[in-house]
């Protein structure tokens, strides 16, 4: 790190979370604990073009260790925290599909996985973050993103405002219909 070395002189080491034997301690930890599995964040990419990826991944470590300790795991976008109204969200829309598609599909081939969590033979995939009033995806980018995850055969979960129900504070009041088609 370009962090000072410790008090006595040793250098400063930070613990990192996509390594993958802290991955696979991780696993093993959830599975000693009798915890089912874990939702996999994933920052829904904005503008980012797709990656060239190797077997030796982030996500492809926590699916093996998941299939080695037979723990589940899911991907879970999270939504960003901007509402600056420059188009933004349509960009969003479009990098989340894409990313499901060709990253999380295909190159990862993480659905395939016996260990990816599924409801009814559905994959699992959750959106966090749609309903807040500082997300910049609108009512219908959230409806279209429903429905383009389950038009692959997903079951969507959505992570909203713990006041949802009510719209009000930090919901988007015009979300009732979105909240309908998780």
């Amino acid at each position: 790190t370009n962090f000072a070395n410790l008090g006595d002189g040793t250098p400063a080491k930070l613990y990192n979370s996509t390594d993958k034997g802290v991955i696979d301690v991780q696993m093993g930890l959830l599975q000693q604990a009798g915890f089912d599995g874990v939702a996999i964040q994933r920052n829904a990419p904005v503008g980012k073009a797709l990656k060239n990826t190797a077997t030796e991944d982030y996500y492809v470590n926590i699916k093996n260790a998941c299939e080695a300790t037979g723990r589940l795991f899911y991907v879970m976008y999270c939504m960003p925290d901007i509402n600056n109204g420059d188009g933004l969200s349509a960009d969003l829309v479009a990098g989340i599909k894409r990313d499901w598609v060709f990253q999380m599909e295909q190159i990862y081939a993480l659905t395939s996985s016996g260990a990816y969590a599924t409801v009814n033979g559905k994959p699992v995939v959750e959106l966090w973050g749609l309903g807040y009033s500082t997300i910049s995806v609108d009512r219908l980018q959230a409806l279209e993103l429903a429905q383009f995850f389950k038009d692959r055969g997903c079951y969507v979960i959505a992570g909203t405002p713990r006041d949802w129900r009510l719209r009000n504070g930090g919901s988007r009041t015009d979300f009732e219909d979105v909240y309908k088609a998780y």
